[in-house]
């Protein structure tokens, strides 16, 4: 198994630490896994965990792949990183190109992209 992204969240209240919210994405049998992670604390010990399957947002199945010339700026790419960030369900991605400028690449799809399923906006 290989963790392929983690998000952590503390909340504080009254100034303490009250709860962490934690993102695991790994790779499973079954292709990649997410699972989310709620603890509740009191005096630094945990009352209640809650684990939660989440959609994977490394690798979403029945996106499309990426056409010749998006394929071609990847390959082009000195560095790609997942960015932990959004709240649509896509994948996002960003490059670094070899003349040392940065590229985000956002992967959008009704299979990952909750916003698309609810507007239609698919073809």
């Amino acid at each position: 198994m290989e963790l392929l992204d983690f998000q952590c969240e503390e909340f504080i209240a009254g100034g303490q630490l009250a709860g962490v919210d934690a993102r695991f994405e790994f790779s499973a049998q079954t292709g990649v896994a997410r699972r989310i992670h709620w603890l509740q604390l009191k005096d630094r010990v945990v009352g209640h965990h809650l684990v939660l399957p989440d959609q994977p947002r490394w690798l979403v199945p029945g996106a499309p792949a990426p056409g010749p010339r998006l394929e071609r700026l990847l390959a082009g790419a000195s560095e790609r990183r997942l960015v932990p960030a959004g709240s649509s369900g896509a994948r996002i991605e960003r490059l670094t190109l070899r003349v040392g400028e940065f590229l985000y690449v956002k992967y959008v799809s009704p299979a990952a992209d909750w916003h698309m399923r609810d507007r239609r906006s698919w073809p």
